[in-house]
C-alpha cells in the first residue's frame, strides 16, 4: 500500500496496492526528491488504457521493479484526466525528445521536475529489439550517482527548450476565407477514399474534422464526411450491440478497435451523426446517433446527472474480451435467429468483431434487430462486465451537454435534451460555486482541482447549446458567468489567446497556451466558438471585440503551423458568417412551427413576461421589443439590428430562408 490509497482517481486507485512507493503529484513528492537528491520517475496514464494495464502488471506490480524504483527514485503517478496540464507539459517533452508520444507516458526528471528521459510503454525486460524498463532504470541510477550534473544540465536544457516553444506566440494575422479553403484542402490530401477517414492505421474518428466538412457547402466535403461516417458506423469501432464508439481503430478499415470508450469521443460523434441526419435526411445516421445516445444514458450517466469519463478497454485482464462474440454464443442467446444475426454482422468464428462492412443491405434493419441486440447486450454484461472510470470531468461533461442538447433538437430526441439538462445542473451545483467558477473533477461526493481552460470553454459551449434547445434564459445567464470567469482567469491581454491554467497554478515547464485540435478540440478553439456565439446572442461590443481578438490570435497560430485544426476552422466559419438572431416575444407562446427548430441558421431567443427583465440584462437589444398583450411577435436581428416584427410566418419575407439565410447550413452555434 502506498500514498495513492488516499486518492480519489480510479486510475491512481488501480496502483494503490503496487509495491512501488507511489506518490501523487504534489509538494510532498518533490520535497522528498530534493531532500534525498534522487531523480523523479513519473508515470502518466488513465484508467481504461490497455497498455497502462499491461505495464502495470508487467512492471509496477513486480517486486524487482519496485525495489529499484523505491531505492533509487521518487515515483509519482498522475491521472492525465485529473491533471491535463501536467500531462500536456510532459507529453510535449516526450514528443520533442522522441518524436512521438502516447500513454502510458514515462518520464525521468530531476528533483526540479526537468525531464531528461522520455518514453511511452516499456516492457520490463530488455530484448534484441528494445531496452527494458529494469535496464533503463539501472543505467539512469548509475549515471545519476556518478554524473548527476550531466543529467541535471540535460534536464535544464530540455525544460528551457519546451518552455520557450510552448510560450512562443506567433504575431496576430487577419483571419479570412482562404484559411477555410486551406483546411478543406488539407483534409482532401489526407482522405482515404477507399475506407473513409484521414490517414492510415491507426485511424481515429476525429469528429471535429467531420463537423467542419458537414458545415461546408462543397459537395466533396459532404461526400468525405458521409463516407467516413458510414464506414465508421458499419465498422467494429462502432459497438454494433450496445451502441457508441470505441477510441480508435488499429486498422485502416475501421474493423478492429482499441476498445476503450471515452465520453468525449461519443459526445462529438453523436453530434456528427445528428448533423449528418439533419443535412441529408438519411434515417440511418439518426439510428446510429440514437444508439450512441442510449449507450451514454444507459451506461455513462450517473444517478445525479453527471456523465462518467470512460469504460475500460480490458475485461477480465484481456483487451476487448467484452466485445468478441463467437457463433455459438450468439446461438445460445438468440436461438435459431442467431444464424441471421451472425450472417448480418459477419460473426464467423474467425476472430472478427460484429460489423457491417461486408453487408450489402446494411441500412435496412431486420424487424427483430432491436430485440436481438438487447438480448446480446444482456449476455455480454453477464459474461464479462466492463470497468468504468466513474469520475465526472467538467470539460467532458460540457461536450456531452452541448452534443446531446443540439442532437436532441436536430433529431427530435427530448430524452437527450433532458439528459443534457440534468448534467448541466449537476456540473453547476456539484463542480461549480454558483458564480461561474468551476472545479475540474468530481468523484464520490468530492469536487477537486481548480478548473482549467477546457472546463470553462467546453461547459460554456454546452450551456449555450442547451439554451438553444430549451430557451431557458438561466442557461444563457450561466454561460455568460462561466465565459466571464474564463476571460478573467485565462485571457492573455498582452498577446491574445487563452492560457491553459490560471496564473497562480504552478506549472512544471511554463504556462501553456494550447491551440492544437487533437483527440479533443483545444480550449482555444472552443473558446473562439463560445465568444462568437455570445457576440451574436448578446449584441454586446465587449464580447464581439474579444471574439475578434481570439480569431486574430488563432489565425496567427494557423499561419505558423497546422495545429489549429477543424474545430478552430468551425469557429472561424462562425465568425466570418455570423448567424442572425430570431427573437420570439409573447405572453402565450404558440407551439413552434416545425421549421423553427430546424432552421439552424438562426440563434434563437425567447422573451416572455416572466423572463423579460433577465433577458434584457443578458441581451440588452431585446429590451426594445415589448411583449404584446396577446399573440406573438418575431424579430429577425443581425448584430443587434432587427427587422420589423411579424405576427405570422406567412407575413415574413425571411421565413423561407431569404435575405441571406442559408437554410442548408448547420448550427452556427456549434
Amino acid at each position: 500500500m502506498n500514498k495513492l490509497i488516499y486518492e480519489k482517481s480510479p486510475y491512481l486507485q488501480q496502483h494503490a496496492q503496487d509495491p512501488v512507493d507511489w506518490y501523487p503529484w504534489g509538494a510532498e513528492a518533490f520535497q522528498r526528491a530534493q531532500k534525498l537528491h534522487r531523480p523523479i520517475f513519473l508515470s502518466i496514464g488513465y484508467s481504461p488504457c490497455h497498455w497502462c494495464h499491461v505495464m502495470g502488471r508487467e512492471s509496477f506490480a513486480q517486486q524487482q521493479v519496485a525495489q529499484v524504483l523505491n531505492r533509487d527514485f521518487v515515483a509519482i503517478k498522475v491521472d492525465r484526466e485529473e491533471r491535463p496540464d501536467v500531462d500536456a507539459a510532459y507529453m510535449a517533452a516526450c514528443q520533442a525528445m522522441t518524436g512521438s508520444g502516447g500513454w502510458p507516458l514515462t518520464i525521468v526528471m530531476t528533483p526540479r521536475q526537468q525531464p531528461f528521459f522520455a518514453a511511452t510503454y516499456l516492457p520490463k525486460d530488455s530484448s534484441p529489439r528494445a531496452a527494458g524498463l529494469l535496464d533503463i532504470l539501472t543505467e539512469i541510477a548509475r549515471r545519476w550517482r556518478e554524473e548527476p550534473q550531466t543529467l541535471e544540465q540535460a534536464g535544464g536544457q530540455i525544460a528551457g527548450f519546451i518552455r520557450q516553444e510552448q510560450q512562443r506566440t506567433a504575431p496576430p494575422q487577419q483571419p479570412g476565407e482562404p484559411m477555410l479553403d486551406q483546411g478543406l484542402a488539407r483534409l482532401r490530401r489526407l482522405y482515404d477514399r477507399k475506407n473513409g477517414g484521414f490517414g492510415g492505421a491507426p485511424k481515429f474518428p476525429m469528429a471535429h474534422d467531420l463537423l467542419f466538412l458537414l458545415a461546408r457547402p462543397e459537395p466533396e466535403a459532404l461526400e468525405m464526411a458521409e463516407h467516413t461516417l458510414q464506414q465508421m458506423g458499419r465498422g467494429g469501432i462502432c459497438d454494433q450491440i450496445g451502441g457508441g464508439f470505441c477510441r480508435y481503430a488499429v486498422d485502416a478499415q475501421w474493423r478492429t478497435p482499441h476498445f476503450e470508450k471515452m465520453l468525449y469521443d461519443n459526445a462529438l460523434l453523436i453530434l456528427a451523426y445528428a448533423q449528418a441526419y439533419h443535412r441529408t435526411g438519411k434515417e440511418w445516421y439518426r439510428q446510429v446517433e440514437t444508439e450512441a445516445i442510449r449507450y451514454l444514458l444507459r451506461e455513462m450517466q450517473g444517478e445525479k446527472g453527471g456523465f462518467y469519463s470512460a469504460q475500460d478497454a480490458d475485461s477480465q485482464g484481456e483487451e476487448g474480451s467484452y466485445y468478441w462474440l463467437e457463433p455459438q454464443e450468439v446461438a445460445h442467446a438468440l436461438g435459431p435467429e442467431g444464424e441471421a444475426f451472425c450472417r448480418r454482422y459477419a460473426i464467423d468464428g474467425q476472430g472478427h468483431l460484429p460489423h457491417l462492412l461486408e453487408t450489402e443491405d446494411w441500412q435496412q434493419a431486420p424487424p427483430r434487430l432491436a430485440l436481438w441486440k438487447g438480448k446480446l447486450l444482456e449476455y455480454r454484461k453477464r459474461r464479462a462486465p466492463l470497468h468504468r472510470d466513474d469520475k465526472v470531468l467538467t470539460a467532458w461533461n460540457g461536450l456531452a451537454i452541448g452534443a446531446l442538447a443540439q442532437a436532441g433538437r436536430l433529431t427530435e430526441r427530448p430524452e437527450a435534451i433532458r439528459a443534457a439538462e440534468q448534467a448541466a445542473e449537476f456540473v453547476w451545483h456539484a463542480l461549480g460555486d454558483g458564480t461561474g467558477d468551476l472545479n475540474l473533477r468530481w468523484r464520490q461526493g468530492e469536487a477537486a482541482g481548480p478548473g482549467q481552460l477546457d472546463d470553462y470553454a467546453f461547459f460554456a459551449w454546452g450551456l449555450l447549446e442547451l439554451y438553444q434547445a430549451r430557451q431557458q434564459p438561466r442557461d444563457l445567464e450561466r454561460a455568460l458567468l462561466v465565459a466571464q470567469k474564463m476571460r478573467d482567469h485565462f485571457w492573455d491581454e498582452a498577446e491574445g489567446g487563452f492560457w491553459m491554467t490560471r496564473a497562480e497554478t504552478e506549472t512544471p515547464l511554463g504556462r501553456l497556451k494550447p491551440v492544437e485540435d487533437g483527440a479533443m478540440p483545444s480550449g482555444n478553439s472552443m473558446a473562439a466558438l463560445v465568444l462568437g456565439h455570445l457576440s451574436c446572442l448578446t449584441g454586446q461590443p465587449d464580447w464581439e471585440e474579444l471574439a475578434s481578438r481570439q480569431q486574430w490570435f488563432l489565425a496567427g497560430q494557423r499561419v505558423q503551423s497546422t495545429a489549429v485544426g477543424a474545430m478552430g476552422l468551425l469557429a472561424l466559419e462562425q465568425w466570418l458568417h455570423p448567424p442572425r438572431q430570431l427573437v420570439q416575444v409573447g405572453a402565450n407562446l404558440p407551439e413552434e412551427p416545425g421549421w423553427v427548430a430546424q432552421c439552424t441558421d438562426f440563434l434563437r431567443l425567447t422573451k416572455t413576461p416572466d423572463n423579460s427583465q433577465l433577458l434584457a440584462q443578458l441581451a440588452p437589444y431585446t429590451a426594445h421589443y415589448p411583449v404584446p398583450p396577446e399573440g406573438c411577435r418575431w424579430y429577425l436581428c443581425d448584430h443587434g439590428a432587427c427587422q420589423a416584427p411579424v405576427s405570422s410566418w406567412d407575413e415574413s419575407a425571411w421565413a423561407d430562408g431569404q435575405n441571406g439565410s442559408r437554410p442548408d447550413a448547420l448550427p452556427r452555434g456549434l
